[in-house]
């Protein structure tokens, strides 16, 4: 009798092992696996502890599969795939089996419009159970995976079908009350070409009031507005994101004028699979509140 339990490591051990070889990257397997990367780091160590050899050669810019790591990464794939499939095939069994909506976004959607959305939804007493992936690059793997994913651009990607949720609008917002001759400008990195900071501004007659306020860099657009709502500078808003501040007031535009762009946020679907009724359910719903 093959006692499983004393010969095998754990499950999550080769779940994180196979995330890690599959990008050769902590970080990105953890972003994946919804985890720390200290946490994949600390699997990953416990793994070759328990196999007494060394999986992934590390220095301090990448990480690379030993000759070991390759062997092991050659079969576990098809080995987690093959219990995978068992599991699904016995829930498949029941009536009672809860749809799973993947839905994937970047950072700002999800922060400032998506998760109020989906709590409010899920309230209203749908079964499905949804689940709300982060990730601001869309060439990582776990766009592919999606039921749905809201991209920004001019256009859905080739192999997506989608709609239109909203046009980008911007306009520069504060905190009432203050008078904005005194506050910084919040400047933030470019997650996209195509995107949209206080430095493309600096060229054109928009705003021209505002042009002799100092930059002050921000470590992202989430902090941009965060410091905005406390006071300390003035941000460059995506309306459509900010309703909820725009509307209690917490936020108020500096100047009337907004700058639409040509580019948009969609809802998408992938084109080469089926959609199912939970997942056309939620659609309905975003795009109301769009």
């Amino acid at each position: 009798m093959n006692y499983f339990r004393r010969t095998l490591p754990s499950l999550d051990a080769l779940v994180y092992f196979e995330a890690a070889a599959r990008h050769l990257n902590f970080t990105k397997a953890a972003d994946e696996l919804n985890v720390s990367q200290v946490a994949v780091s600390k699997r990953i160590r416990i793994l070759e502890e328990d196999l007494d050899t060394t999986l992934f050669q590390r220095d301090s810019k990448k990480i690379s599969l030993t000759e070991d790591g390759l062997k092991l990464a050659e079969q576990i794939p098809a080995a987690l795939a093959f219990i995978e499939e068992a599991v699904n095939n016995t829930r498949n069994k029941t009536d009672s089996k809860r749809k799973v909506i993947q839905i994937v976004a970047d950072e700002n959607v999800i922060f400032f419009w998506l998760n109020d959305l989906v709590r409010q939804y899920q309230l209203e007493g749908h079964e499905a159970l949804i689940s709300v992936i982060t990730s601001n690059n869309v060439n990582d793997p776990i766009w592919e995976e999606a039921d749905l994913a809201i991209f920004f651009g001019s256009a859905p990607p080739t192999g997506w079908n989608g709609q239109m949720l909203f046009r980008e609008a911007l306009t520069p917002v504060a905190k009432p009350g203050i008078d904005p001759k005194t506050l910084p400008l919040l400047n933030y990195e470019k997650e996209v070409p195509n995107c949209f900071n206080w430095l493309n501004f600096m060229d054109n007659d928009l705003w021209l009031d505002l042009k002799q306020n100092p930059i002050q860099d921000c470590a992202s657009y989430i902090q941009s507005i965060s410091l905005a709502l406390k006071g300390e500078g003035i941000a460059l808003a995506e309306r459509a994101l900010l309703q909820k501040e725009l509307a209690s007031n917490q936020l108020t535009p500096v100047s009337p004028d907004t700058q639409e762009t040509e580019e948009c946020y969609f809802l998408t679907t992938p084109a080469n699979r089926p959609t199912f009724k939970e997942i056309t359910d939620l659609i309905s719903f975003l795009t109301s509140n769009a």
